[in-house]
């Protein structure tokens, strides 16, 4: 069985597939997408998001997962954008409980990933975990939502992280 090493999300895990793939920061998206289609002899264009390219219909790209993105202009964007691209791959490989388990062991939060429809919310969520994993403050994780939310998918992920906090027990 083949693993992939998540570094930002402190994560290996076992994959169903061939090869993961984190070539990390990228000059240009396009050019590397460019890259990837010719060095799997396919045209992926499709399935190509705003900063990974995860998998395509290309019998080659099923068989390996790639993530990529831009260097932000501060070390916390880029702990944002990374751990959310690599909570896609990890929900590709169908390994979101590990995700889950990291939650509730280190921060107390409850997260039942298979009630969760969009993957926008789950990698959003992924990036929440890392962020304060991190011991990054509140007020700039939430301006870093802002700044890289995608609108509704950002909220909901938010919303979702805070009801799912558990209490803490009180020992006497």
């Amino acid at each position: 069985m083949n693993y992939a090493n998540l570094e930002i999300l402190g994560i290996t895990a076992p994959i169903g597939i061939k090869k993961y793939h984190d070539d990390g920061f990228v000059e240009s998206l396009k050019g590397h997408i460019i890259k990837l289609n010719r060095l799997y002899d396919c045209e992926c264009y499709n399935y190509i998001r705003v900063n990974e390219l995860s998998m395509g219909k290309c019998a080659s790209i099923y068989l390996n997962c790639h993530i990529f993105y831009i260097k932000q202009s501060i070390e916390t964007e880029n702990i944002l954008v990374r751990a959310h691209e690599e909570t896609h791959a990890l929900d590709i490989f169908n390994q979101l409980d590990a995700l889950a388990e990291r939650l509730l062991e280190e921060q107390r939060i409850k997260i039942n990933f298979k009630e969760i429809d969009e993957s926008e919310v789950i990698a959003s969520i992924g990036s929440l975990y890392a962020l304060h994993a991190r011991g990054i403050p509140q007020s700039e994780i939430e301006l870093l939502c802002k700044m890289y939310g995608d609108g509704d998918s950002s909220t909901t992920a938010k919303k979702i992280y805070e009801q799912s906090k558990l209490s803490r027990k009180r020992s006497f």
